[in-house]
This record gives structure tokens, sequence and C-alpha cells, in this order.
């Protein structure tokens, strides 16, 4: 099989010649961590919180409020019946506050003249050594880098990539906005007391809100670097840091917007809301109090010629719906 070469490989570190599997080599992991921090330096697909009109879409909270009071005199019965008081009913707030930006204008892909500037990669011809082309580049840098970023795991291995937290503040994390990109309301069941029929009908309680950030690694140095074949000096040499920068920073931050044109690679980063690929950060909870209104129903005797009746909101806390913020490797 063939496989890129770090400068470790000839210096008997005994790191692998395969594509990184960061599972298996160190090493190699470290450099894949370097370019999702390069990433993370230009997010070409990036996230920002806007007050409503998001182009993610939008998603509801829906919690209950109490039905309208009846008041009655005792000529005409009394206090109204159940099934004479009105019910409680639903009411939503929806969010549209993600906007997804995809840069116009990516950093343009790098070039290697002569093949002398990119990785030597091990052909599976007798062992011998060559250097990559682009589409090497992709297979064995890029696409397993991009598919780290983009698997869910909110770590400095997913540099650049955005998150939900409950949680204004995100240890190796920045957040994007202090305005929530959801809030999760139920009624507040302990606010609603006889003695107040006829009470507000809404009167909410925030349960939680969801925060968007984005991962912002501390710089990694990889240990090894990819060797190249060094086209002056006639000979193999370990990449400087800034070279492999230079060389990897620009071809995952263009990736990322317009696929690599390599058709068994070509995946573009995108996210969205409640659609296909990994989530990214804490799911959002649209909770409400799950009682039925005939158990919220409640009476008040003024007097006798005032019996007050009213259904309340009531009930244990169930989930309406989940919301979940994903990330999507796309086929262009």
């Amino acid at each position: 099989m063939a496989g890129w070469l770090l400068q470790g490989d000839l210096t008997g570190a005994g790191v692998g010649l395969d594509m990184p599997i960061t599972a298996f080599d160190p090493y190699e992991g470290q450099v894949l961590r370097r370019i999702a921090y390069l990433y993370s330096l230009n997010t070409t697909v990036s996230l920002s919180v806007v007050n409503s009109g998001g182009n993610l879409g939008t998603i509801s909270d829906v919690r209950q409020q109490a039905g309208a009071s009846t008041s009655q005199t005792s000529a005409q019965g009394g206090f109204a019946s159940a099934a004479n008081t009105p019910n409680i009913s639903s009411i939503s707030t929806n969010y549209a506050r993600i906007t997804q930006t995809v840069s116009s204008s990516p950093p343009a892909l790098p070039t290697d003249t002569d093949l002398h500037r990119f990785p030597l990669v091990m052909t599976t011809t007798a062992g011998d050594l060559q250097s990559m082309d682009l589409t090497d580049c992709y297979e064995y840098f890029i696409a397993p880098a991009m598919a780290i970023i983009q698997n869910g795991t909110v770590d400095a291995n997913s540099g650049g990539m955005y998150h939900i937290s409950t949680s204004n503040s995100v240890s190796g994390s920045t957040l994007v906005s202090s305005t929530p990109v959801f809030i999760d309301t139920r009624a507040d069941a302990a606010a609603y007391t006889a003695g107040g029929i006829g009470e507000t009908q809404d009167q909410p309680t925030t349960i939680n809100n969801y925060y968007l950030h984005k991962v912002t690694p501390a710089a990694n140095t990889p240990a090894f670097m990819p060797v190249y074949w060094s086209y002056a000096n006639s000979d193999i040499r370990e990449m400087s840091l800034s070279m492999f920068d230079d060389i990897f920073g620009p071809m995952i931050q263009n990736a990322a917007v317009n696929g690599t044109g390599d058709v068994d690679f070509d995946s573009v980063l995108r996210y969205n809301l409640n659609g296909a690929g990994n989530t990214m950060g804490t799911v959002m909870a649209d909770t409400y109090l799950s009682g039925s209104s005939a158990s919220g129903y409640t009476q008040r005797f003024v007097s006798v010629s005032d019996y007050r009746t009213q259904e309340f909101p009531n009930g244990t806390p169930a989930t309406n719906a989940s919301h979940t913020l994903k990330a999507t490797l796309t086929n262009t």
C-alpha cells in the first residue's frame, strides 16, 4: 500500500507508512491536528449569530399556557365545569439565528513546481519514492483531516468547527455571540395558583439557553514532519513548519469550500439544522409540561357572584422535539 513518509521513518522512530490513522500512529495524528489548527485560522465555511432570518432555517420552542379563566355567579350554577373551561394551549417562539457563510474567495490552492515541494509518497511499485501530486495530498492529508474535524467530537482535533453548548464558556472554544441561538422555555407551573385565578395565561420559565461556540485550539508542533525531495540540494529533507503550513493551510481552507475535484475525495464542508451529518455539541431540547388540560382544572371561590375556574399547565417535563447542529461532508 502506498503511504506517506515522516522524518521519523528515516530515523528509526518506527512510525507507519500509511494513510494517517490517529488511533495507531500518534505522530501522524499530530500532523493531522496541525492541519485542523490551520483550518481554524481561516474557517472558510463559517457560522454567525443573527437576531432573525438565519439561513440555516427555523427551529421552534413550544410551551403551554393556561386557558382563559371563567367567572360565573351562583345563579349561573357556580363553577364552570372542566368541559366548559377553556383548555390550556400551546405558544410557539421561532428561532432562525444561525447563518452559514461560505467564502466566495477561499485561498488559492498551492502549487508544486516540477513536483518537488509536496511530501514524498511511497508507491506500491517496489517501494519507490516520488513526490505527491495534489490528488495524493488530498488523499493522505486533507480527506482524513476533514473527517476528523467533522466527526462530531468537540476537542482540539476539531479546530475551527462550530458547536452548541448550554454554557456560554467552553474550554478550548470561543463564544460566537452572547445571544442564544435557541431558548428552551416551559410553563412555570409554580406561578399558577388557585388564589391567582384569573392568572396571566402565559407565564414561562427558561430551562436552557443554547449558545454557538467555535473550537479555537492552541497551535501544536508535530514531533516529526513529512519529508520532501529538495530539488536544489538533491536530497530528502524534512519539511519546516512554515513550509508545511504554506501548503496545507490553503489546501484545507480551499477544499472545505470547493471540494477537491477528485472523484474519490470530492466533499465540501457544510452545516445544517436537523439534517444529515454529525451532531456538533449539545442537542437543543424543546421541552414542555405533559399534563392534560383537564388535570390542570382549578377553582377559586371569590363570592356568590364570582365563581372562577381556569386550567393550568401541569405534569412532568417531556421533550417535544430535539434540534441538532450538524456538520457534514457532502459530495459535490
